[in-house]
Parts: structure tokens; C-alpha cells; sequence
């Protein structure tokens, strides 16, 4: 209730610029969605709306401009377009045997795709057109997968990927 109460307060006097530090802490996904579809608003009728965050997840949502910064240091400043299009789409795949994940980035590596194991789950970078390609050549294998779902990076893996710091 503070925190609606806040931004109702922050509001009244029509600012051209709205400056909010975790504006959706502490709320409920309804509250979370109408401050979400607040913000949105607002930016769309002219207002610039700064919003300090660590939930990521949030700002990718509300943000047409974003400035990333870790430790004190700009690591992004632009569209949020823009740094979605510098991001290679990749594919999570899992195998019904766990020993087929090596045999599978294998086969993606020897076609030129980065990729890696981690947490039981095959990363692999390239784009979806080529998910048919890489369930054919599995299946000439002998290798069953029970998951292939082609993926974009959201901003928090972008995040990890720019700083170096992977999960």
C-alpha cells in the first residue's frame, strides 16, 4: 500500500520526468501489472519514466531505453532493441539418455555452433530454423530428445553474457 501510495504521491503534480527505485516491490502481480501498465502509459503520453531495478524481468517489459551498469560502470546504454539484436538466439535441449548431451553438442559444434552443458541442459547458440536440422541429425544418431526449444536471451542472460559473469 506504501509503495502505491508513493507513486500516486509522485504523480499528482504531472512531472515530465518520473524518477522510481523498485517501484513494484513489496506488490502483488495485480499491483505489479497496473504499475507496469501505469509506466507504460505514461512514457507513451510523453512522460520520461528512469526506474531503478534489479528485477530485470520487469524492466524488459517497460523499457524502450535501458542503461546497464555493474560495479559503478556503464556496460549498456541504448535501445533495448538494440541490445537484443547484438544477442545470438540459442536452443535448450534435453536428451532422454543425459550421456547423449556430450554426442549432442558435439554434432552442434561440428556444424560451427557454440555450445555447452550446464544444469542437465545442452545450450546451444543459432537460430531456430536450425532446431529441424540438429533433431535430424540426432535422430540419425540414435539419440531421442525429449526437449528442443529454440530460445532468445532475455535481459538478465544478456546481463550475465556482457559483464562476463555467467550463472
Amino acid at each position: 500500500m506504501k509503495q502505491r501510495l508513493g507513486i500516486a504521491a509522485a504523480l499528482l503534480p504531472d512531472p515530465k520526468i518520473l524518477i522510481l527505485d523498485e517501484p513494484t516491490n513489496g506488490l502483488d502481480p495485480e499491483g505489479i501489472q497496473e504499475i507496469r501498465d501505469l509506466l507504460r502509459g505514461l512514457a507513451d503520453k510523453g512522460t520520461t519514466v528512469f526506474v531503478s531495478s534489479h528485477l530485470l524481468s520487469e524492466l524488459e517489459i517497460i523499457s524502450d531505453y535501458i542503461v546497464m551498469l555493474r560495479k559503478g560502470e556503464v556496460v549498456f546504454a541504448g535501445p533495448i532493441q538494440e541490445l537484443f539484436a547484438a544477442q545470438q538466439p540459442f536452443m535448450l535441449v534435453r536428451t532422454e539418455n543425459s550421456g547423449d548431451l556430450e554426442k549432442v553438442v558435439a554434432i552442434a559444434v561440428g556444424d560451427g555452433h557454440k555450445a555447452h552443458i550446464q544444469s542437465g541442459v545442452a545450450h546451444i547458440e543459432g537460430p531456430a530454423e536450425w532446431a529441424g536440422t540438429l533433431n535430424k541429425k540426432a535422430f540419425e544418431a540414435g539419440i531421442v530428445l525429449t526437449q528442443l526449444s529454440p530460445q532468445m536471451p532475455n535481459l538478465e542472460e544478456t546481463f550475465f553474457e556482457m559483464t562476463g559473469d555467467k550463472k
